[in-house]
């Protein structure tokens, strides 16, 4: 020991520990460490403790390059740099923004490695505040000036954080792009939804001189995948073939399993898998969760079971799928057993997606005192969690039991993120709750989540359009960035609700004139605030309108608001003719609205 020891010296340890760090071998690591510890390394030669550090962290285990820095007698740059890229990393991403204070506090100025690995916290944690700081201070620093690395983190970061748009922002600032950029805009897309533009990112990409890579195509699928573009997908899938990228890497065939099964084409994505020379956990994940999304539970279960064969265990997002599955048939029976698997194999310590999954399948199922149950189980309850139980809550209709929860949540230093919002504004819509539901729209508007967040907006216009407070919903209707039909029905809904017929006209003409089409929603408000003004023809001719103009074929609903009418104008004989004449049986809504025209006219023969 004592001869290794004396043949070393720092450089030589650090290129051994960097060897380490690039192969993960922790034990041999490990050794080295001890042997450092026999000498005076770690106080006279940072080197050698930054390299201890990365070694750790790159091998995951944090605790041990915590301990290595907090031995260190002096730290620069690259100690804490390597410390947060670990937590970063391994996704501990409070720990990383944490040294990163610490870091500012002693006086240390961070380098463009720091911000990256700061940055990647703040796009896994979802903290925008913290993001739009790191943003400035890169800034301020002139370091974003042709950093192509730098420029990558952010558009990451902002991705992360849904906000596509500050993404390209940052992308268009660069005039010289690498592929590496290119990838993480149409992967911020993709990871958005935003399928189409990730599409049209890829054609730009190609007129600009730029192959695609492995990390392109897999990013490109999953557009495919979201967008139904399953032509697109298959021209993708020769173009892959003819690279030689099939058969060699099985993260493509996994995208093209994935890409198929999503658009429906479930034989071509078992044709993939069956051709696959190995499997492996994501695989097998892929083609059930295929299955279950496609409600093919039998298919699902009898691949759950070769996957057990093959020697794979259900993985996280197996089990995730399943219960989703279980949720969305509300089929507890099955929930339950998978549940008492999670606890058998002790998966929902710490892990707040299979947690989430069995709160959301209780609550879906009605059990929402069992959802309840679970959650009190589990130690460490973050945002997910809480917001899960709350949306539960909210599902069922048990609006106070939401609103208390999210007071619980506040109170354990728990801050709520968007959906949280969401979930309880519709609470709150629920209780006819205007106050509560202004206090909470007056802490979303404080964050950066309010004004990139439009389902977070359209939630606010429902809240105020219920309530009866239209213009406080009109006023968020006008700061939505996108307005979809949705929410130019809701509004509708709101000035039905009260007679209004002025406005509901004019939102009608509106929302046609900014290039929507619309629904059979938008016209059940249409009838009904004819009904409850008695416009007897503006409501023959939408009637008509929908079959004649939009080849819609009215529902029961709308029929009920002509009999409707017709009753509150006392034209009882027809009212009962239109009865007679319906395509569908009538329902209870028809029978007490034509019963209703009887009473009111004194015709009850």
């Amino acid at each position: 020991m004592k001869t290794f020891q004396s043949l070393c010296d720092g450089y030589t340890f650090v290129a051994l520990l960097k060897a380490c760090a690039q192969l993960k071998d922790v034990g041999t690591g490990s050794e080295l460490h001890a042997n450092i510890s026999g000498t005076r390394l770690l106080e006279s030669d940072i080197f050698v403790g930054n390299a201890l550090i990365d070694m750790y962290s790159k091998c995951g285990l944090m605790n041990k390059a915590q301990e290595v820095f907090d031995s260190l007698p002096a730290r620069d740059v690259i100690s804490w740099t390597s410390l947060i890229a670990g937590y970063s990393k391994h996704n501990f991403a409070e720990k990383a923004m944490e040294c990163y204070d610490q870091m500012q506090l002693t006086g240390i100025i961070p380098n463009a490695i720091t911000y990256v690995c700061i940055l990647k916290a703040c796009g896994t944690s979802g903290d925008l505040d913290m993001g739009f700081e790191i943003h400035s201070e890169i800034c301020r620093n002139g370091l974003l000036e042709k950093n192509l690395f730098l420029g990558s983190a952010l558009i990451d970061m902002y991705a992360k954080c849904a906000i596509s748009s500050r993404a390209e922002e940052i992308f268009n600032r660069f005039t010289a792009r690498d592929t590496i950029l290119w990838n993480t805009l149409i992967a911020g897309y993709a990871d958005n939804d935003e399928g189409y533009k990730a599409l049209h990112c890829y054609e730009m990409m190609q007129f600009d001189g730029f192959n695609p890579d492995i990390v392109t195509f897999i990013s490109i699928l999953k557009a495919c995948a979201a967008t139904g573009a399953i032509h697109k997908g298959q021209e993708l899938h020769i173009k892959i073939a003819q690279s030689g990228l099939l058969k060699k890497e099985i993260e493509i065939e996994n995208a093209l399993i994935d890409m198929y099964a999503k658009c429906g084409s479930l034989n071509k994505a078992h044709k993939v898998f069956q051709g696959l020379p190995l499997r492996d956990e994501i695989s097998w994940n892929t083609m059930i969760a295929g299955y279950t999304n496609h409600e093919d539970y039998e298919e699902a279960m009898s691949c759950v079971e070769q996957m057990q064969v093959e020697g794979f265990s259900s993985t996280d997002v197996t089990l995730v799928s399943l219960l989703d599955a279980c949720s969305n048939i509300e089929d507890v029976k099955r929930g339950k057993k998978l549940h008492a698997e999670i606890i058998h194999r002790n998966l929902l310590k710490d892990n707040s997606a299979i947690g989430s999954a069995v709160i959301d399948m209780y609550a879906k199922c009605g059990l929402v005192d069992k959802a309840k149950e679970v959650f009190d189980k589990l130690s460490a309850r973050n945002v997910i969690l809480w917001t899960t139980l709350i949306a539960g809550y909210v599902q069922q209709e048990f609006a106070k039991d939401a609103l208390d929860c999210l007071e619980k949540m506040v109170l354990e230093g728990i801050s709520p993120n968007n959906v949280t919002y969401a979930c309880s504004l519709k609470a709150c819509t629920i209780l006819g709750a205007t106050c509560k539901g202004g206090e909470l729209h007056a802490q979303a508007a404080r964050s950066s989540l309010f004004k990139q967040d439009t389902t977070l907006q359209r939630t606010l216009v429902e809240m105020y359009a219920k309530s009866g407070l239209l213009s406080k919903a009109h006023e968020v209707f006008n700061t939505l960035s996108a307005r979809d039909l949705s929410s130019w029905n809701t509004l509708m809904a709101g000035y039905a609700h009260l007679g209004d017929s002025a406005n509901v006209l004019q939102i009608f003409e509106k929302l046609k004139r900014d290039g929507l089409q619309p629904d059979l929603s938008s016209f059940s408000h249409l009838l009904s605030v004819c009904s409850i003004t008695g416009m007897l023809h503006s409501a023959h001719m939408f009637l008509h309108s929908m079959d004649d103009d939009y080849s819609m074929t009215p529902t029961i609903e709308h029929y009920t608001a002509i009999i409707d009418l017709y009753g509150r104008l006392g034209y009882v004989d027809m009212a009962r003719f239109l009865v007679k004449q319906l395509p569908f049986d009538p329902d209870n809504a028809v029978w007490h609205t034509l019963l209703d025209a009887c009473h009111r006219w004194g015709d009850l023969g």
